[in-house]
């Protein structure tokens, strides 16, 4: 097989791309914050679990772009984009065994 390497300035790219879809991920969350402040008696169990939802996606972004940035980085610039992954399922990624993917569980930070 052959290998394919991807531009630094490409991946780099691609990492700011991803940061940004996690703002606009967070910046969703903080007006359906504000929109169920004043809808708090008709919160469902099932409302939070999609939010929920929408939290792991916007702190999987936020990993994903810190995990293409630790793939273009060496050293210690390297170390600190590791050490910053917050999901064990981004940390997953690097493994070379496959993951059979699995549902967000235990605590999520909700806004």
């Amino acid at each position: 097989m052959t290998e394919h390497h991807v531009d630094p300035l490409t991946l780099d790219r691609v990492a700011t791309h991803l940061g940004s879809l996690s703002d606009d991920a967070l910046y969703i969350e903080h007006i359906v914050a504000q929109l169920i402040a004043h809808q708090r008696d008709s919160v469902t169990s099932t409302f939070v679990q999609d939010l929920q939802r929408l939290d792991h996606l916007s702190q999987s972004l936020r990993d994903l772009s810190r995990l293409v940035q630790a793939l273009t980085a060496d050293g210690q610039d390297r170390v600190h984009h590791l050490n910053s992954l917050k999901l064990s399922a981004t940390r997953d990624l690097l493994n070379d065994a496959p993951k059979q993917a699995t549902q967000a569980s235990g605590v999520v930070d909700l806004f």
